[in-house]
């Protein structure tokens, strides 16, 4: 058999420390949304649901609503109730121009500008949702409501089927711009020293080799998790590709600091023995010693060593398993896996 084999002397190097944590990919807040009926009827049957997977652009008309068989329902209703809060709020607003003419001539008291300030605001709320539904429905000759998407982005739910009715603010569908996520990851309560630096992070998901990297820190929580006893810390994620899919769980390494000319061995000349951590030492020929060690931090696949080495040694850092198997045959096998 051929064996991988390599021997060298450890290096100094500058590196990362880091803590690890796991972490999730969630939308960025502003990239999702909720489409709902903005009346209550029947979700038509002409025009077929997005399915969950297809993308749809901000304003396509993604479902089409029947009104129902009263004779309010439909496009009439939206259109009259909008009207009469239109109607309401040019009337406050000329009631609370009139207090506040008479105030300032000395007529009125302050309190009854106050009071038609505030029945303004309430007129202003109640005309707002309104607005918003106008904007987003399109009546037909029949009275038919067209629902249009309010983002960009792809459909990730369906709570909604043809034929089927829907109530006033019912969700039908819910959209999820994926070309930028958030990560979510649970920073320890021990590390939140860490929180008020830049941090940086790298992260793997499950399915995919890559190691990914965030572009920008977006915040650091202020609230521990009373469950986990971590700190939420958000990161953006750039994703154009598509390939991070909302909902994946993350391995990830937060960088809290460096070590600058730490003595370090590649990652794989180390052995783990019961807790321990050893490499394999050349002195001679084709002798080996077992050296314990201790270990730092790991950074870019390099292991800080801490004690044990002085750096001017010959240390087996490619095939090291396969010494210590030798090793243990050269014993006889009494002692397989433990050999000193």
């Amino acid at each position: 058999m051929v064996v991988d084999f390599m021997v060298t002397q450890p290096v100094k190097k500058d590196l990362g420390s880091f803590v690890t944590t796991t972490g999730e990919l969630v939308p960025v807040s502003n990239a999702e949304a909720t489409v709902a009926a903005p009346l209550a009827g029947i979700v038509s049957t002409t025009k077929q649901l997005p399915f969950i997977g297809k993308k749809v652009a901000k304003g396509e008309v993604v479902a089409l609503i029947d009104p129902p068989i009263r004779p309010d329902g439909g496009i009439g209703q939206l259109g009259a109730a909008y009207a009469e809060a239109k109607n309401r709020v040019a009337l406050a607003q000329k009631e609370y121009d009139r207090a506040k003419r008479l105030h300032d001539a000395k007529i009125a008291p302050l309190k009854r500008v106050e009071e038609a300030e505030l029945a303004l605001s309430s007129a202003k709320s109640a005309l707002e949702p309104l607005e918003k539904s106008m904007g987003s429905v399109k009546g037909e000759g029949s009275g038919r409501i067209a629902v249009r998407a309010p983002v960009s982005g792809t459909v990730v739910e369906v709570t909604a089927g043809a034929g089927k009715g829907v109530e006033a603010g019912q969700p039908i569908l819910r959209i999820v711009n994926t070309g930028t996520l958030w990560l979510k990851a649970n920073l320890p309560a021990s590390e939140i020293a860490t929180a008020g630096k830049s941090l940086n992070a790298t992260f793997t998901v499950a399915g995919l080799t890559d190691e990914f990297k965030p572009s920008r820190l977006v915040s650091v929580g202020d609230m521990l998790d009373p469950q986990t006893r971590t700190l939420p810390v958000l990161f953006e994620v750039p994703n154009q590709s598509g390939r991070l899919k909302v909902g994946l769980f993350a391995n990830v390494a937060i960088r809290t600091g460096s070590v600058a000319g730490a003595l370090a061995v590649p990652k794989d000349a180390l052995i783990e023995d019961e807790a321990r951590w050893f490499v394999f030492i050349q002195p001679s020929g084709e002798a080996f010693d077992r050296r314990e060690v201790k270990v730092g931090v790991e950074d870019g696949g390099f292991v800080q060593i801490t004690s044990g080495l002085k750096g001017d040694e010959r240390v087996v850092t490619r095939g090291a398993y396969y010494v210590k198997q030798a090793e243990s045959a050269a014993k006889g096998g009494a002692d397989q896996g433990h050999a000193h």
